[in-house]
């Protein structure tokens, strides 16, 4: 503490990697009893780096006043590389295949409160003004690979033209939230003791989303050795027009933008007398949800924009 000032800070960083290895059975179960569909063999290896931290200050104005100020950073990458080895009953062979991912996420978050005592005002024991805004945000990119391999005849697994072969994948996500909450609380004391208490609140939470699939399209791969790894093959000797062509297979729902607003009001009171007490909520709630999917492959097309509109207004009675 510094006067009337209080700080509190920490940072946090890890690191590490690990490997692992599974084995996994899928099983019919029928009339004539348990058989084995598929079998596999997997190995990981994987790398996690986060870092983040926090501040906090508060600060009292005087006896009767107080704000404080929050914040929040996290930080989180990670890395996966993955080999699946097995049986595999929808292409009736044995595969091999390969997925490399990466992930990053990201998360900030600020916080403004303050509270204020009013003495005597309204009835003698006073009243209490709380105040509050929020805002945070977070973010997630995904970059993920796959390459599949068969089984061949000589015994080397080869490249298919699976259509999850080749494949690439990327996303990128982002939710915006920001909240703002003002609530007023009077006291009793008497016969009857308790506090009555009054609100409003407000949320806007924004999220936008694009994702993008691609693919390797094996135009001509004569002459090219297709037991090689994914590292050798998908070079620029062989991504070209005329051996590997990289094909857009992005879908028309890999791209949204959606937004949520919720206001409310609300009421409570806890009364207390003698062995009694009474406890008693009212809120009232208004939420709008929209929804808008443009399709990116067809921008001509109009967006598809679904809202959902709902009022409620709730009630507790506690005895």
């Amino acid at each position: 503490t510094f006067g009337k000032l209080g700080v509190v800070a920490s940072a946090t960083y890890g690191s590490g990697s690990h490997v692992r290895s599974e084995e996994r059975a899928f099983y019919n179960v029928t009339g004539e009893g348990v058989t084995l569909n598929e079998s596999f063999d997997l190995d990981y290896s994987t790398e996690r780096v986060q870092w983040g931290g926090l501040a906090n200050f508060a600060y009292a104005i005087d006896g009767k006043n107080r704000l404080e100020l929050r914040s929040i950073y996290n930080d989180l990458t990670e890395n996966e590389g993955r080999v699946q080895e097995g049986f595999f009953s929808d292409l009736n062979d044995d595969i091999r295949d390969y997925r490399i991912s990466y992930q990053g996420q990201e998360v900030v978050n600020l916080q403004l409160s303050g509270e204020h005592l009013l003495p005597g005002f309204l009835t003698s024991d006073g009243s209490l003004l709380e105040r509050r805004y929020a805002g945070s945000q977070a973010t997630t990119e995904e970059n993920r690979r796959q390459t599949l391999y068969l089984l061949g005849p000589e015994g080397a697994y080869r490249l298919t033209d699976n259509a999850q072969s080749g494949f690439l994948y990327y996303n990128d996500l982002e939710d915006q939230l920001s909240d703002a909450a003002l609530d007023w609380s009077t006291f009793f004391s008497g016969s009857w003791i308790g506090t009555l208490k009054v609100g409003l609140n407000t949320t806007q939470n924004d999220r936008e989303f694009q994702g993008r699939r691609l693919r390797y399209f094996h135009r001509n791969t004569f002459g090219i050795d297709l037991t090689q790894s994914p590292e050798d093959l998908f070079t620029g000797e062989y991504i070209n027009p005329r051996n590997f062509e990289l094909e857009e297979i992005t879908r028309s729902t890999d791209a949204y933008i959606g937004d949520q607003s919720i206001t409310a009001g609300y009421l409570q009171t806890d009364l207390a007398w003698n062995r009694w007490r009474f406890i008693v909520g009212l809120r009232y709630e208004d939420s709008q949800i929209e929804v808008v999917t443009q399709d990116r492959n067809i921008q001509t097309v109009e967006p598809i924009v679904t809202t959902l509109d709902e009022q409620a207004v709730p009630f507790s009675l506690s005895l």
